[in-house]
């Protein structure tokens, strides 16, 4: 990850689903992070659910699964496609797992890319303005 970029991959929730937070998997610890947090968006970029910022949890988790939970749970009212999403600020952000770069960025309709990114951000974005990213992110709801 670079800082203070969000980075988002889509996935589909079903309504009446409760989702309490987002794991990602960390491939090499950060350093120095002032802001870590896990989001959830609407395919609008409205941000819906945020864990605390908790720039701590990447400290030692190289090589495992984190899991952020949201400050509250999110119940999920409309079936369809959202953003789960990282953010994370400071001189060495997390190397989350991610699968190879993509040129084909698929989604669920046009303007609606399976994987996203939004650079320059102090803090998470709300509402997000969403461009595609080719870096394919592993990224789950819970």
């Amino acid at each position: 990850m670079t800082t203070q970029k969000l980075e988002g991959a889509l996935v589909g929730l079903n309504a009446g689903q409760t989702v309490t937070g987002v794991a990602f998997a960390c491939q090499a610890n950060s350093a120095s992070l002032t802001r870590c947090q896990s989001l959830l968006y609407d395919t609008a970029g409205n941000l819906l659910a945020a864990a605390t910022n908790t720039p701590a949890k990447f400290d030692a988790a190289a090589g495992t699964v984190v899991a952020f939970p949201f400050s509250a749970p999110y119940k999920v009212t409309i079936t369809g496609a959202y953003y789960l999403a990282i953010h994370a600020v400071g001189t060495t952000p997390p190397t989350l797992y991610r699968g190879a770069n993509t040129t084909v960025n698929g989604g669920v309709s046009p303007g609606v890319a399976a994987f996203v990114l939004q650079t320059g951000q102090a803090t998470p974005p709300n509402p997000a303005t969403f461009s595609t990213e080719t870096v394919t992110w592993w990224m789950a709801a819970y």
